[in-house]
């Protein structure tokens, strides 16, 4: 099975190169909405149902390959720095041939429309690990997701959304916070997109338990501001930043702290709880 193993402290910092990079392709998008088009937009919001789809916002092949070949070339950057096992050599060699080789064009395209399933299958016959192929595949659509998810604010205040799906792409929350006004407001953050939007505070986003009684929270005195959100019923999880007691000078930034809390991940575990 094809994996990449480093160490973490390289991980973070290729996690953050590629959230650069796909900041800045973000940056090259322009995705404009026309008038019935954000009729769709709105009329799918009012029904609760979150907004994007392959038809509302499409794909380029092209981009996306000059987007996956850069994410490769930063994975190998990487391990190149500390040298690359016999492993991590066999991972890079089955990724260019996924991203680069004879038919690389036929997985961009099918990446284009959203067949993940057959997506799936190309990974599987280059023994490529299914959560590093689902790693991939979010990287090389988020530059479209933020674009889009940009064009959709331009409409629609999150404000006005308090379901425990992303508004935007559906997504799951990844992170939450509690915010500074109203004595801890809840925010729920997709780092799919990176919306975020309130929610209910004494309830579980992902299976609606309301009973306070099975919902723990976990968190280290010497860091308060990190907290363990956990449910009995489903035995799920969300690592929470509670900005009243948040030590940094600087703006917090959920998927940085989503990326910088893999301690977090590791008690929610001993815990007997999960992401997924």
């Amino acid at each position: 099975m094809a994996l990449i193993e480093a160490p973490p402290v390289d991980m973070i910092l290729f996690f953050q190169k590629v959230r650069k990079a796909q900041q800045a392709w973000a940056q090259e998008l322009s995705i404009p909405l026309s008038d019935e088009q954000k009729k769709q937009v709105l009329s799918l919001l009012s029904k609760k149902e979150h907004v994007w789809s392959h038809e509302l916002f499409p794909f380029d092949p092209t981009k996306l390959r000059i987007y996956g070949e850069e994410i490769l070339e930063l994975l190998q950057s990487m391990l190149d720095r500390d040298g690359t096992s016999t492993e991590n050599q066999e991972t890079l060699f089955s990724l260019g041939q996924l991203l680069q080789g004879d038919g690389a064009d036929e997985f961009y395209r099918l990446l284009a429309e959203g067949d993940f399933e057959a997506l799936e299958k190309k990974g599987s016959a280059l023994s490529i690990d299914q959560p590093l192929l689902h790693y991939l595949i979010r990287a090389m659509l988020k530059p479209y997701l933020l674009a889009s998810a940009k064009a959709l604010g331009d409409i629609f205040s999150t404000q006005e959304w308090n379901e425990p799906i992303c508004p935007h792409c559906g997504s799951e929350p990844s992170m939450g916070r509690l915010s500074t006004e109203e004595h801890g407001k809840r925010y729920l953050f997709c780092s799919t997109c990176e919306t975020e939007w309130p929610f209910r505070r004494v309830v579980c986003p992902f299976c609606a338990n309301e009973d306070q009684y099975t919902l723990p929270i976990y968190y280290v005195e010497e860091e308060r501001h990190y907290r363990i959100e956990g449910c009995d019923q489903c035995k799920r999880y969300l690592k929470t930043v509670d900005e009243r007691h948040y030590p940094k000078k600087e703006s917090l930034d959920l998927y940085e702290e989503d990326v910088a809390t893999v301690q977090l991940d590791l008690v929610a575990r001993e815990k007997g709880l999960t992401q997924k």
